[in-house]
Formats: structure tokens, sequence, C-alpha cells
């Protein structure tokens, strides 16, 4: 059985859940075994990769993205705010071969 994209909506915006993998060759997002990872060039020291990760996803958007749980793990739950999960899952598919300047 395959896993569905981890998406929860909120009356305001999305929660969604993301796998972050800093010190990556090249900074991309895709959807890996059902699941959206966020391949970031920066460290995650200091909350870089995290950073990267805000920086990168309100370009996509245009919107305030903040994260919610797991500052410190490599696994973080993400709020974008006034966005539903059809535009949500249309960007990040489309932007899957992409490298985003970070």
């Amino acid at each position: 059985m395959r896993k569905q994209l981890n998406i929860t909506s909120t009356s305001d915006g999305i929660l969604f859940e993301i796998l972050v993998k800093p010190m990556s060759k090249n900074c991309r997002i895709a959807i890996i075994n059902n699941e959206v990872t966020f391949f970031s060039k920066k460290p995650a020291y200091k909350g870089k990769a995290n950073k990267d990760l805000i920086k990168v996803l309100s370009h996509l958007f245009r919107r305030k993205v903040k994260i919610i749980f797991g500052f410190t793990s490599n696994k973080k739950i993400v709020f974008i705010k006034d966005l539903d999960q059809g535009i949500f899952k249309e960007k990040i598919k489309a932007c899957e071969v992409k490298d985003h300047p970070s």
C-alpha cells in the first residue's frame, strides 16, 4: 500500500510533513516514496537549513511559511498560510525537477 502525502487543511492554511536533507549537492524539493523532501545546500548548524527551507517555500508559494514542529529534527511539520491542498500538490509536483537558488 502506498503512503499518502501527509497534508492537513486548517481554517487558515495547510500543515504538512517534510523531510529536510541538509548539505545536499543541489537545493531542490522532491516527492520521494510519497514524502515531500527538501534538499538544502546549507548545513543544519544554527538553523541554516531551516531558514533555507522557509525561504524556498515562501518564494515558491508566495505565502507566509512557519515551521511548527521539528526545529532540531530532519522531519518537520510546516504551516503555509492561506493555501489549499490542491495548489500545494500542484506546485510541489511541478518543482520536483528544478534546482532552487538558495
